[in-house]
């Protein structure tokens, strides 16, 4: 079980006065990588990422300090290498060991449909003694167009500004035009 301390809950009430929208996200197709420790470069041959993209790792062989399963974002990008960060802009996250192999997974938000897609408002209380904030908008109900979902995004605008927690859903494949209710919004400090 995390541990969590008094401050840890002040960063948790901050992130969540800070969030204002809530997004849907796409996960893209498995890019190979590998890297390497000394420089904590990745490389994927014209991998075409952006600074700032999300990027999950998937899978690695190697990649001490890079966890599987955890969104990162895109730094210091060229065109065929990155390093990722733990926040927009960040410091590049160390690894201690080479990556042999491995894959990473990029989510976009959402765009298009009839009618269209667009992110939602969404509020978040105070954290709990247990480290966890929960939103307090009961629900937020989105249009999807012909996409997966496999993310829930926060940001602080209604469009643009800064992604500050991302959250992995269940794969939802929608073959056409639909309505996705993300019913309960729940974030907390990952010590994984």
């Amino acid at each position: 079980m995390p541990y969590f301390t008094a401050g840890d809950n002040l960063m948790l009430d901050a992130l969540g006065a800070a969030i204002t929208h809530a997004s849907l996200l796409t996960k893209l197709a498995d890019r190979p990588i590998t890297g390497v420790a000394s420089t904590d470069i990745l490389t994927s041959a014209t991998h075409a990422y952006a600074n700032g993209d999300i990027v999950v790792v998937a899978t690695k062989v190697g990649g001490t300090g890079l966890i599987v399963g955890k969104p990162y974002f895109v730094v210091n990008q060229t065109t065929n290498t990155f390093q990722l960060a733990e926040t927009p802009g960040g410091t590049p996250v160390n690894f201690t060991t080479n990556i042999a192999s491995g894959t990473v997974n990029k989510y976009q938000e959402m765009s298009g449909g009839t009618p269209a897609y667009a992110r939602k408002s969404i509020a978040f209380g105070a954290a709990a003694a247990n480290g966890v904030i929960d939103d307090t908008s009961n629900g937020v109900q989105f249009d999807v167009p012909a996409q997966n979902v496999d993310a829930a995004g926060y940001h602080t605008a209604s469009s643009g500004g800064t992604i500050l927690a991302l959250s992995l859903l269940a794969h939802t494949v929608f073959g056409n035009q639909g309505l996705y209710m993300l019913d309960d919004a729940k974030l907390d400090l990952d010590r994984s």
